[in-house]
């Protein structure tokens, strides 16, 4: 893509950064965390005033840190769940969010869901407390949450935006721009 997807803009000219917490807010997060790495600085000032940003200085080494950071965040917040969501799923919408969250359950602190569609899984994913630890010593050897993510207890939300992530320029949705206003135009199919 040439810059970091988190600085891409939508057609209403919000960063993915941005558009995506506001999503997270109005599906019902009470507070929103981003991590940062590439062009951390350029993506702290594209957001709302009212959200947490978490540098992670070791974002090359995939997204282990990022979880990391933000379990790290969710305990001395002292909350009970912890959504984590992808900057590059421009489809996901509050709805969504909304759904994953209200699967959590009445107890929060117990929650594993994750949005999916057709046995693959996507995000937004919840995470109750009682799954942190091993949530962190997952992310904390590089293999990721899926091990976790695969248990019998583990929900699945249905939302098929939840497996469309963004990776190359073809899949980028009609009136994306980067931040120096190069926009693109999604292929003929």
């Amino acid at each position: 893509m040439g810059v970091p997807k988190a600085l891409l803009r939508s057609a209403g000219g919000a960063s993915w950064a941005a558009r995506t917490t506001e999503v997270l807010r109005a599906g019902g997060c009470a507070s929103v965390a981003v991590t940062v790495g590439a062009a951390a600085g350029e993506v702290r000032s594209s957001l709302p005033d009212r959200v947490d940003v978490l540098e992670v200085p070791d974002w090359d080494r995939g997204p282990g840190g990022s979880v990391l950071a933000a379990l790290d965040h969710a305990r001395a917040a002292g909350v009970e769940a912890l959504l984590l969501m992808l900057v590059d799923l421009p489809e996901v919408t509050a709805g969504d969010v909304r759904a994953v969250l209200e699967a959590g359950g009445e107890d929060p602190s117990a929650a594993l869901v994750r949005a999916g569609w057709r046995g693959r899984g996507g995000h937004p994913v919840l995470l109750g407390r009682r799954h942190w630890a091993r949530a962190t010593r997952l992310a904390a050897s590089g293999t990721g949450l899926r091990e976790l993510l695969r248990e019998e207890g583990c929900l699945e939300v249905a939302v098929a935006a939840s497996v469309r992530d963004v990776d190359t320029p073809d899949a980028l949705p009609e009136g994306t721009s980067s931040p120096g206003g190069v926009r693109w135009r999604a292929p003929a199919r």
